[in-house]
């Protein structure tokens, strides 16, 4: 097929098993080392699993264009720490959540009772690991942890920010002033990845419906 400068890809991971898609993406990344590769796919966590650029375009403009850790830090880190108790002792949980909003920057707390287990999850912005202040609280309670776990934003959770934001305006800034602002998407959008030697740059173009 000679030996193109630029391939584009459409979807190159569609209809193919989990070890298909592996080698897809390690092929992907060799040719991008010293090719231009745009490869284009709804599916983001290919996405983030072969790109380590991207640029996201909301209806005929660019919104971001940052390599993906330089996104979720535009939308001020947001993580979330689920913890599951095995036992309810209320007046140390109650203790437990005090602690948290008056001495750590915890945006939300909220509890879910799930059969004899209790689930705690805290919401929290910013670039510091909060875990080892908060089994600093927790070594002293007679709580008994059976999971403890944290995640932060995925592309998807980016993408739907800049794309959804409220009322559309300056179509998708807003966004990254005010966090994750949603509203249902009147039009679909696709990424486009573009791989540039040791950079794979992501592009998004917008799909139209009628």
């Amino acid at each position: 097929m000679g030996d193109p400068q630029i391939l584009i890809l459409d979807e190159p991971t569609s209809g193919l098993d989990p070890n298909q898609i592996i080698e897809i993406r390690q092929l992907i990344k060799k040719i991008g080392e010293t090719k231009t590769v745009i490869l284009s796919s709804h599916i983001l966590s290919e996405v983030e699993a072969t790109c380590d650029r991207i640029i996201i375009i909301n209806q005929g403009k660019i919104v971001a264009d940052n390599k993906l850790e330089g996104l979720k830090s535009q939308l001020g880190n947001r993580k979330t720490i689920i913890i599951q108790f095995s036992n309810e002792i209320r007046e140390q949980l109650d203790a437990f959540s005090a602690e948290l909003k008056n001495n750590l920057a915890i945006e939300q707390i909220s509890e879910e009772k799930k059969q004899e287990n209790v689930v705690v999850t805290i919401n929290y912005a910013g670039d510091k690991d909060i875990r080892n202040e908060i089994f600093a609280l927790l070594k002293n309670t007679d709580l008994q942890i059976i999971n403890f776990n944290q995640k932060e934003e995925s592309l998807e959770d980016v993408f739907r920010a800049l794309t959804q934001a409220k009322g559309g305006d300056d179509n998708g800034q807003d966004a990254l002033a005010k966090n994750q602002q949603e509203k249902p998407q009147e039009k679909q959008d696709e990424i486009n990845v573009l791989n540039e030697k040791n950079e794979t740059d992501t592009i998004k173009k917008e799909d139209e419906t009628k």
